[in-house]
């Protein structure tokens, strides 16, 4: 079984994460500098959350484009995995709180 490797896709995914890395860091940094920057850090802190996120999105794209299904079957059940985690902690949320 061949391996096909997206290099382009792989340098894109690189490159979001480390600018949103970068950002998220700078808005935490100056989240924490302003008197009243909850709201800011709070912003980069779930942009850190959310940078896996894209990249599982990101990948789930790419192995549709190169024609890996199989991969692509994996990549969309690990995302939809995140995704019902990510609705479920907000219904136990809105529950207890």
């Amino acid at each position: 079984m061949e391996v096909v490797r997206d290099t382009r896709l792989e340098r894109r995914i690189a490159a979001v994460l480390q600018l949103g890395s970068w950002l998220a860091s700078c808005a935490i940094g100056v989240g924490l500098v302003l008197p009243s920057g909850a709201r800011i850090v709070t912003a980069g802190i779930a942009l850190f959350i959310a940078l896996p996120i894209v990249r599982v999105a990101m990948m789930l794209f790419g192995f549709l484009r190169l024609g890996d299904f199989r991969i692509a079957l994996v990549t969309a059940l690990v995302l939809a995995i995140i995704i019902l985690g990510f609705v479920a902690g907000m219904h136990m949320d809105v529950v207890a709180g």
